[in-house]
């Protein structure tokens, strides 16, 4: 390799492995408690209300997802619990799921139902606009989700004329 092309590809290198340190840090704290997550999320837009002291129900349509503050404030879960329906979880769908999705996890509970569940770890690095994109990742998630996992799935629209 010439004298040009190594010092070529060092600086290709260091442009790289600089841009490789993930997103910038948000530069204010996400909030930890219900009322502070609650007025974050509906300034951006998203429908929050306070469930109790350590959880608010984030909605969207039909979809309504619990979000809890957990480890003394250090973490946030969010759960879609299976709702409204009756039959018991398809273990094929729940495995499907799992093996094709990174952010959310699928699990059938102790009445045989499909949940899904997804964390947030909070700390210096994530901040408000972290936590409103991952609602919103959530909301997203748990409508494909109640589609492909649950046994008994939304309304079809009429089908197609053929």
């Amino acid at each position: 390799m010439t004298p040009r092309g190594l010092g070529a590809g060092i600086v290709l290198a260091v442009g790289l492995l600089t841009g490789c340190g993930g997103p910038a840090a948000d530069p204010a704290h996400a909030p930890a408690d219900i009322d502070g997550l609650v007025s974050l999320l509906v300034a951006n837009e998203l429908d929050a209300v306070p469930f109790d002291a350590q959880s608010l129900l984030l909605k969207r349509d039909w979809v309504q997802v619990l979000v809890f503050v957990e480890d003394g404030g250090e973490s946030l879960q969010a759960i879609f619990p299976h709702t409204g329906r009756r039959a018991p979880a398809d273990p094929d769908r729940v495995a499907r799921w799992n093996a094709t999705r990174r952010f959310g996890r699928a699990y059938v509970d102790d009445d045989g139902l499909p949940v899904l569940a997804s964390d947030l770890l909070l700390g210096d690095a994530v901040g408000p606009n972290t936590v409103v994109d991952w609602c919103r990742l959530i909301l997203d998630m748990a409508a494909v989700y109640a589609v492909e996992v649950w046994p008994v799935p939304v309304p079809l629209p009429d089908p197609p004329n053929e």
